[in-house]
């Protein structure tokens, strides 16, 4: 119970108290709430596949084309006037296409094509503009020639697409990006190896590997909102302790009148 005419006197230590905490809650939730919604404006799947016949009878490599596809349920999307209720749509398409350089001995990987509908990623109100990073690793089995068995990781840097509207349909031969877009060249992939009767060594197999493609896709607005994120984390305990100052000011004003 307060007596008549000394609240403010007795709540002052109370709220000069309990104020730190309750800001640096306040300025938590606000850094956690505004880090949660930049990481809505970053989508990422990926899909992987595997074989045991990199390379054909014909001193070839098989790798020449990958598509791969992401679909969307259609109760998460507002559907095509011409789409069939239940029906799947490719949400995006890329075509990958693989060569070989001119001495044999390496191959790139670059984008051929890119149909882009929805987007993972949240956009900004109004912006149809998608970024994409396209990362392509290889992970390859063989047995050397003694039997031992081995495997190596190849991990590419990202293939970057910048600023592909949704709804579009682009080309390699047509959208510039494609044209310069592709991977650096990396070693030919290496076979199992085997001695035979006479001890000669000689290829067994054509070739065993595990293709993975990661995609990411993201707004450039949420770097920005990220960025604020980071700002109410670097300056949380001085904006915390100029907040309570202020409170113990204006209490003491109170108290004074």
């Amino acid at each position: 119970i307060q007596e008549p005419g000394k609240s403010v006197a007795l709540a002052v230590p109370i709220v000069t108290a309990v104020a730190p905490t309750l800001i640096e809650y306040g300025a938590k939730y606000v850094e956690k709430k505004i880090d949660e919604e930049s990481k809505k404006y970053t989508g990422e799947y990926s899909a992987f596949a595997a074989s045991d016949s990199f390379y054909n009878d014909k001193d070839d490599f098989n790798l020449k084309e990958i598509i791969f596809k992401r679909e969307v349920v259609p109760k998460y999307v507002d559907l095509p006037k011409d789409a069939n209720e239940g029906e799947h749509q490719t949400a995006m398409r890329l075509e990958l296409k693989a060569e070989k350089s001119s001495d044999g001995y390496y191959f790139r990987v670059f984008p051929s094509s890119l149909t882009l509908k929805y987007a993972k990623a949240k956009l900004r109100k109004n912006d149809e503009d998608v970024d994409l990073d396209i990362m392509v690793s290889m992970e390859v089995f063989w047995v050397d020639k003694d039997g031992k068995a081995n495997h190596e990781i190849i991990k590419l840097p990202p293939i970057e697409l910048r600023s592909f509207k949704l709804a579009g349909d682009f080309d390699k031969k047509t959208n510039e990006t494609l044209k310069q877009a592709g991977s650096y060249w990396i070693p030919m992939i290496k076979c199992s190896e085997r001695k035979d009767k006479e001890g000669n060594v000689v290829t067994d197999g054509k070739g065993t590997y595990i293709i993975k493609i990661e995609v990411r896709e993201y707004d450039e607005f949420g770097e920005k909102v990220a960025a604020v994120a980071e700002t109410v984390k670097e300056h949380r305990e001085d904006w915390t302790k100029k907040l309570v100052e202020l409170l113990e000011k204006k209490l003491d004003e109170s108290k004074e009148e």
